[in-house]
């Protein structure tokens, strides 16, 4: 059995898919929002400001949306020794 063969590339692309789709929801629905905080001083008084931010979810769910795009892409290649390399013309697909 090949290595390269495309039962291998279109179990990877599935794989891909439903990892990259857990990750999309884990980011969008499960994920919390980052909380940084800082102190300031206003004469004599120390402030505490706090900032949500959504960064990471935005990062990861585009990871996930990357693995999506590579599943899909893993799902529909043809290895190269599979492919039909001879010269294709107007003729044959007619």
């Amino acid at each position: 059995m090949k290595i390269a063969s495309r039962f291998n590339f279109r179990l990877a692309g599935v794989v891909l898919l439903i990892v990259g789709l857990f990750v999309v929801i884990y980011a969008a629905f499960i994920l919390e929002t980052s909380t940084y905080s800082f102190g300031t001083w206003d004469s004599d008084q120390p402030i505490t400001n706090r900032v949500e931010s959504p960064f990471n979810q935005y990062l990861i769910g585009f990871f996930g949306v990357v693995m999506i795009f590579l599943g899909y892409k893993a799902l529909k290649f043809i290895p190269y020794d599979e492919r039909d390399t001879r010269n294709i013309s107007e003729l044959d697909l007619s």
